[in-house]
């Protein structure tokens, strides 16, 4: 007949083992999330960098000629037949 404490202590060292191995893959497991949610933070941040250098770009970029038509725009009719006048594609007669 199989004792009751040596299957016992079989039974807690199946227990301690399966826990100590459970605790193992839990720990293994919260330092990939966290090792991912700093890859995802960098990367995001990393992205609204690039998102807010390329606007400050193209702002730069459009700055001068949408000033130059915002003046055109809002010439008085006089300056723009002068500037019609003035044009030298009319003089040449290669503007249509």
């Amino acid at each position: 007949m199989v004792s009751n404490s040596g299957s016992n202590t079989s039974m807690e060292r199946l227990v301690k083992t399966t826990w100590d191995s459970y605790r193992s893959v839990l720990g293994v497991s919260l330092r990939l999330q966290e090792q991912n949610m700093k890859l995802a933070r960098y990367s995001t941040g990393a992205f609204l960098q690039g998102a807010k250098k390329q606007r400050e770009a193209m702002q730069a970029m459009l700055e001068g000629p949408f000033r130059v038509y915002t003046g055109l725009l809002y010439a008085p009719i006089s300056s723009r037949e002068t500037l019609h006048a003035t044009d030298p594609a009319r003089k040449t007669g290669t503007c249509r």
